[in-house]
């Protein structure tokens, strides 16, 4: 039988930096020769505060660069708005007739335009008198 597993200052300070970096923890099972579960077992404290500290550091980057200067402060100001801020890009297209009103619809049978409800016989789709 195996001897039992006994981590080393070195062991933890690994296992911390590889779960920082995203390392699956089936990978670091693997570096350190151990099954999954007697990674959990041994490193649960290591394997949660890596994956903390690393993005806590990246957070921390990324709003030192958001509220300084420069073009790349201004990338960063508007990720951390839209990401933190609920911030979002939209488009709005509005569509209208001349002078702001609204469209008028032009239904049209063979070559004929067909008289749009509300348009008198004598106005085309514009409201303008036909001759």
């Amino acid at each position: 039988m195996p001897a039992a597993h006994e981590p080393t200052d070195e062991d933890r300070e690994m296992v911390e930096a590889m779960a920082a970096f995203g390392v699956p923890q089936a990978d670091i099972a693997k570096v350190l020769r151990l099954s999954e579960n007697t990674l959990r077992k041994h490193y649960p404290d290591e394997l949660e505060m890596g994956s903390t500290k690393a993005t806590t550091k990246v957070a921390a980057n990324l709003f030192k660069m958001a509220t300084g200067s420069g073009r790349e402060a201004v990338t960063a100001a508007i990720f951390w708005m839209k990401t933190r801020a609920g911030w979002k890009e939209t488009s709005v297209h509005e569509h209208t007739g001349k002078d702001g009103t609204p469209l008028a619809p032009t239904i049209v049978y063979g070559n004929h335009p067909a008289p749009v409800v509300g348009q008198h016989d004598d106005e085309d789709a514009d409201g303008h008198t036909i001759q």
